[in-house]
């Protein structure tokens, strides 16, 4: 859908379901950025909980909300997909409903964008977190500059915490960024993609924290292979699409030039699901690394 005058200058787009326990208080922190001008695009997923008494509630006190219940459970990707093809704005970013935003997340991020044509995205630092750990960790990401080979080198190296894919974006690059194939880590086949559209810039400084519920990465991980119905040798190897992906959409000389931290995010991915075997459960850092955006929203 083409902008108009009358369009917002961001969309937000919050998938949930089942949310109860933390959307309020995702919507009050949202709605208390210091940017206005944007619409929240909040699609339940035919939750089973309160979360659709108070995504309706929400949308009656504020008119920039707008609240739609699936009649029927869609899938998790199928909703992400949901709420940024229904965005109006040139800006976007998806919201998660356990996490919280700082007030001027918002408006941080929009003036890069909008004095930056060369970046693509922006985001802040992050906590991961928020709502049972006392003590959240500083995450995760860095500035991604440079060439596109440097770019997907730097992104490669650290994927796994991923909060980059909760930025705030060119929704038509983003659009054209969506990968639409849900097989195991596409959200990070997403963010090549948008690389390929220009640099990723970073708040030094934590404007948002992300709310993981209590697990260990290696069972979150196995649940999520679970998910995706992986068996046989594949099951042994969970970046396989990943990786094949890869293959069949970056240029091979990039292939070739990343060949390293593809090894070694196939190598570290073996080993958590060897872990997991032999029930070993870890934390990375204090905090739950391996989780997809739309697990559990």
């Amino acid at each position: 859908m083409a902008d108009t005058p009358q369009s917002p200058q961001v969309s937000i787009g919050l998938p949930v379901f089942n949310g109860e326990k933390s959307i309020a208080q995702a919507l009050d922190s949202l709605l208390a950025q210091t940017f206005t001008d944007f619409e929240l695009i909040i699609s339940d997923n035919a939750s089973t909980d309160a979360t659709s008494l108070i995504g309706a509630e929400y949308a009656s006190r504020d008119s920039r909300i707008k609240y739609v219940r699936q009649s029927e459970n869609i899938g998790a990707f199928l909703n992400f997909k949901y709420v940024l093809q229904k965005a109006q704005a040139k800006y976007f970013m998806w919201a998660a409903a356990d996490d919280y935003w700082y007030p001027e997340f918002l408006a941080k991020n929009y003036s890069v964008l909008e004095q930056n044509p060369r970046i693509v995205s922006s985001i802040s630092k992050v906590r991961i977190g928020t709502y049972l750990d006392t003590a959240p960790q500083k995450t995760g990401t860095f500035p991604l500059r440079g060439e596109y080979s440097e770019r997907l080198w730097q992104y490669l190296s650290m994927p796994a915490t991923n909060s980059r894919f909760y930025g705030l974006f060119r929704r038509p690059q983003l659009l054209d960024s969506f990968v639409d194939e849900n097989f195991y880590a596409c959200d990070w086949a997403m963010m090549i993609n948008a690389l390929k559209h220009g640099e990723f810039f970073e708040w030094n400084e934590v404007l948002m924290e992300r709310g993981y519920y209590g697990e260990s990465s290696a069972k979150r991980l196995m649940d999520q292979l679970k998910s995706f119905h992986l068996k046989g040798p594949k099951s042994l190897f969970p970046l396989y699409e990943f990786t094949r992906w890869l293959w069949l959409n970056i240029n091979h000389a990039d292939f070739i030039k990343c060949l390293v931290p593809i090894l070694n995010l196939n190598l570290w991915y073996e080993f958590i699901l060897w872990a997991e075997r032999v029930s070993i459960r870890k934390k990375v850092n204090g905090s739950l690394v391996f989780q997809l955006p739309w697990d559990t929203r």
